[in-house]
C-alpha cells in the first residue's frame, strides 16, 4: 500500500502543471492563400499569437480546459 501512495503523490505535481499548445494554419477558403498577420486570442487567458510567414500559429503554455478562441484579420472581407 505504501508504494501506491508514493506513486500517486509523485504523479500529482505532473498533472497539476500540465500545459498544452494550440497550433493552427489559417487560409482563405476559396484561394487557399495563407492569411499572414491574422491573430488568434484566448480572452479568458489574455494570451494570443499571430500567423507567421509560413502560415503557422502557435500558442504555448495553455492550462487544460475549454476556451473560446477569437480569430481576426484586419482588412479581410
Amino acid at each position: 500500500m505504501k508504494k501506491l501512495i508514493i506513486l500517486i503523490i509523485s504523479i500529482m505535481p505532473l498533472l497539476a502543471t500540465a500545459q498544452n499548445t494550440f497550433t493552427a494554419t489559417l487560409k482563405d477558403a476559396e484561394t487557399k492563400e495563407i492569411l499572414i498577420g491574422a491573430t488568434a486570442y484566448l480572452p479568458a487567458l489574455k494570451i494570443g499569437a499571430s500567423i507567421d510567414t509560413s502560415g503557422k500559429l502557435i500558442i504555448k503554455n495553455i492550462p487544460s480546459g475549454k476556451y473560446e478562441i477569437q480569430f481576426s484579420y484586419t482588412g479581410y472581407a
